[in-house]
């Protein structure tokens, strides 16, 4: 063990690939040499205008091909990168520090615009921002090997406590609080040690591979334990602050013709995919998300993804070739190319005529991430939970989502024609636990929509929400198993608008219907529904969570009527089905990303109002369920069968709303379900944003809505006896 100690901490890697091959374009593989004769692999990435150069230098295993990843990252916010390869890593073999920084300097990178970043044994070296920093590689010997002498035995100690007083730069901390290579304690001492603005970063309850920096520029700290004691200013402890004048940072608009194809090219490749081809387009888009998680107290998850990529379709009849890839190269999109060109086979096809263009534009096209630091976020779910709990000295647990991202997409067709969007969307979802007597029950709400976070991080907005959950858990609480039996149900008006999304609007989507698997295929001009019912698809109603500007096909979003005073007048399609069936698209050929093929997908789908007062409807009710509240589903689209379970539903006897039931499922098939319907309220109200639906293994946003409804002869699924 002595003699090979200096090999014990490391687990190199001897993968050298070229940056290229990993997604990484315009990035150089350098070699550059050490003064002792040996030369070090390094990835140079130049940084835009007035930005700073992000010196990186990584851990004790791998590569810097492992984090191909994070240097995407930082590009993507137009950073310089400057990833070095340790001695015996990836394709090194000298000591890395002095090289890299003569590199830098010849490359015309001033010193002051550097901020150097370093994994576990690279913090010993790159003190200004560690993640998950030691005292000294001795102090962990010692906490493996109890039982060795091991400050007498170790030779490279790498004392990081002796020199981090010497740092005089901001220092910038990242720690993981349940990290078992490196404890967290073993960060805070290097803090405790330094004498220049600090902050350190817990980055709650993760490990040792989670220390990934999710927002790294961002003016404040994810969650800061303790705040620098030299300087008192919010933004002094952090990378940026090297440059105080500095802008906060934003994230370049997603220009894949300016910066990955060149665009007569591209067309050029997609013309000879879809030559003899019905349709076809090259969709490209970028996606970035995050997502804050607090769990009784803590937070439990704090994520950043960002994927980019494109997908090339071309269409002969009812065959559709279709390939994707995370890498946006005109190489990749060849590739692609002669893949879904297999789709055409000897052509023989007419091009369909494009989509009609739009300046419509139904919600901005802001980052809803930027408008809040991570700390400000944290701070609101931590107040979210104090709130909660103040309210009711029962409530046991707290949870609560902060999400948000930003989805921009461009669409080259055949004929030349160019479509862009950029869409945003948040959401914060409240669940609440309070126990009384032994019992423990939950309640939960949520709201979200396509405009910014602002908007539901004003207390105004949250506070309500975090009454309705506890409402919901309080009412559970006294709730009593529900009955059973086929019996009338009245419906709420607004969420519980999810099961006629899933028991009827699926059944109208176009794909199913030009192939007869719907309940409703062939029925286009009859009645299915009772009179005065009126369902629409609309997806041009301006911030909601379903509404799309154009769809992913570059198709306008459209109100669409399905059902008009109960005759079936209208399918939902996607451009390849609705020229098939004969029709016009009607702006729903959606997808999940660029991962996916369109296909007729529903936005926003709801019932118009009718005449009735919604307290008569329930007065009128003799013995039976009022449902206000709805959680999973699922449904048979051919059979139209459906079973849902209520989150919120109520006993009626006699037009008198008693007591809550628990337990109730509502069991039925679209198509009678919609002759059932008795009574139509006046009161039509739209979810509160927090839909997703499911079909083909794709997920996408979906809003829903309805008036209060009665509906008769429904099975009401119950364990009362």
């Amino acid at each position: 063990m002595v003699l090979w100690q200096c090999h014990l901490p490391c687990f190199p890697s001897r993968r050298d690939p070229a940056p290229a091959e990993l997604g990484l374009h315009g990035v150089p593989r350098e070699i550059v040499p050490t003064a002792d004769g040996e030369s070090l692999v390094l990835w140079f990435a130049p940084p835009a205008s007035g930005r700073p150069m992000i010196l990186f230098l990584h851990g004790n295993a791998g590569s810097v091909a492992d984090r191909a990843g994070r240097m995407a990252f930082y590009q993507s916010r137009s950073f310089g990168a400057t990833f070095l390869s340790w001695r015996g890593h990836g394709g090194s073999n000298g000591r890395p520090t002095e090289a890299a920084w003569r590199f830098l300097a010849g490359a015309g990178v001033p010193p002051g615009r550097i901020g150097v970043m370093g994994e576990f044994l690279g913090t010993e070296v790159a003190a200004l921002v560690p993640e998950a920093p030691f005292t000294a590689a001795v102090d962990l010997a010692t906490r493996a090997y109890p039982w060795l002498p091991v400050r007498l035995l170790m030779r490279d100690q790498f004392r990081s406590r002796s020199r981090i007083g010497a740092v005089r730069a901001p220092l910038f901390i990242l720690h993981g609080e349940v990290d078992t290579v490196i404890p967290f304690a073993f960060g805070q001492d290097p803090f405790a040690l330094a004498n220049t603005p600090e902050t350190v970063v817990s980055l709650g309850p993760v490990g040792h591979e989670a220390l990934a920096i999710p927002r790294l520029g961002a003016r404040a700290p994810i969650s800061s334990q303790r705040q620098s004691r030299l300087d008192p200013g919010p933004g002094a402890a952090h990378l940026c602050s090297a440059a105080p004048d500095e802008a906060p940072m934003t994230d370049a608009p997603f220009r894949p013709f300016d910066t990955h194809l060149d665009e007569a090219a591209a067309l050029a490749t997609l013309r000879t995919a879809t030559d003899g081809a019905d349709d076809g387009e090259l969709f490209l888009e970028r996606r970035r998300a995050e997502a804050l998680v607090l769990d009784d107290g803590r937070i439990r998850q704090a994520t950043y993804d960002a994927s980019q990529g494109f997908g090339l379709r071309a269409v002969r009849g009812e065959v559709a070739g279709y390939a994707h890839s995370t890498e946006i190269t005109e190489t990749a999109l060849r590739r692609a190319s002669e893949t879904a060109r297999l789709a055409v086979g000897a052509g023989g096809g007419t091009l369909a005529p494009g989509p009609r263009g739009t300046n419509t534009r139904l919600y901005r096209p802001d980052d809803p991430m930027a408008d809040a630091a991570f700390p400000v976020k944290i701070d609101l779910l931590r107040e979210i939970d104090a709130h909660a709990r103040a309210l009711d000295p029962r409530v046991v647990q707290v949870s609560a989502t902060l999400s948000a991202s930003l989805q921009e997409v461009e669409i080259l067709r055949p004929d030349g024609l160019r479509l862009a969007d950029v869409r945003p969307m948040a959401r914060l979802n409240v669940s609440v636990m309070i126990e009384e007597g032994g019992r423990r029950e939950q309640g939960g709400s949520g709201i979200g929509g396509r405009h910014g976070l602002a908007r539901l991080m004003a207390p105004a907005t949250w506070k309500v929400q975090i009454a309705e959950a506890l409402r919901i858990a309080q009412v559970n609480l006294g709730a009593v198993e529900a009955p059973a039996g086929v019996m009338d149900v009245v419906l709420g008006p607004g969420w519980p608008g999810i099961l006629l999304h899933e028991a009827i609007g699926h059944g109208l989507e176009g794909d199913f219907n030009r192939k007869e698997t719907s309940a409703f295929a062939g029925l286009m001009g009859k009645q299915i529904a009772s009179k005065g019912v009126t369902v629409l698809d609309d997806g041009t109603i301006p911030d909601r969570r379903g509404s799309l500007s154009i769809d992913d096909e570059g198709t306008p979003s459209a109100r669409n009527v399905l059902i008009e005073d109960g005759v079936l007048v209208g399918y939902m399609q996607d451009r390849q089905n609705a020229r098939l069936m004969g029709v016009a698209p009607t702006g729903n050929g959606r997808r999940e990303s660029f991962a996916h093929i369109p296909m007729p997908r529903m936005t926003n789908t709801y019932m118009l109002s009718g005449p009735d007062d919604p307290a008569g409807i329930v007065a009128s009710l003799k013995d039976g369920i009022y449902a206000v509240g709805f959680g999973g589903g699922q449904v048979d689209i051919t059979s139209g069968k459906f079973v849902f379970s209520c989150t919120e539903a109520y006993r009626v006897k006699n037009g008198v709303i008693g007591a809550a039931v628990k337990g109730a499922t509502l069991i039925g098939d679209g198509a009678t379900a919609l002759k059932g319907i008795r009574a139509i309220g006046n009161d039509l109200q739209l979810d509160p944003g927090i839909g997703n639906c499911g079909k083909a293994g794709q997920w996408v946003p979906v809003g829903v809505g309805q008036p209060t409804l009665l509906i008769g002869g429904l099975t009401v699924g119950g364990a009362a006896a």
